[in-house]
């Protein structure tokens, strides 16, 4: 085959998105969406795996050459992304990538995934709310977030204000908009 339009199977890799939201689940937001549509074009040449929280009637499968494979309980919304966060470390590292993508989310923002493993990680950063999150709920979930922005290096951004936020958290950090 050409290799300009079919990869071989060494080109390949092996990417693990670390995604909290199924965009099927009822109620997903546009973050859920945005995952799915990168992660569909991707996976004309890469092997995706998303971990996302579970949710009732969440159901592991292949969608558009993407597999979801689903983690935690489905205890509510607040709790299914609690577990989500607490599963997540152990269920990344008995799974094979050669990537992994972290999708920050509230109300942490980040599982700090440099901190738990080697391999390359990238983070996609729709928001920073834990400051938010934080009084709304009453817990210092802002500490995890500024942990999270200087643990990793390579981010991805969705504005450019959200990455003059990023910089201003990390000024080491490489951002793409």
């Amino acid at each position: 085959s050409n290799k300009n339009t079919e990869p071989q199977s060494s080109d390949r890799l092996r990417i693990l998105h670390l995604g909290f939201e199924d965009f099927r689940k009822p109620g997903s937001g546009g973050g859920a969406v945005r995952t799915h549509e990168i992660n569909k074009r991707l996976a004309a040449r890469h092997d995706i795996t998303v971990l996302t929280s579970r949710y009732p009637g969440a159901v592991d499968r292949v969608e558009d050459g993407v597999r979801y494979v689903h983690i935690g309980r489905s205890w509510g919304y607040f709790c299914s992304i609690l577990t989500y966060f607490a599963a997540v470390p152990f269920v990344a590292l008995t799974r094979k990538a050669d990537l992994i993508v972290e999708d920050f989310a509230a109300p942490f923002s980040s599982c700090l995934a440099p901190l738990w493993t080697r391999r390359r990680v990238i983070a996609m950063v729709q928001w920073l709310n834990a400051r938010e999150k934080s009084t709304q709920y009453h817990v210092p979930f802002w500490i995890i977030e500024k942990i999270g922005l200087r643990v990793h290096k390579d981010f991805i951004a969705v504005s450019n204000d959200l990455s003059e936020q990023i910089t201003a958290g990390n000024p080491k950090a490489k951002v793409h908009v």
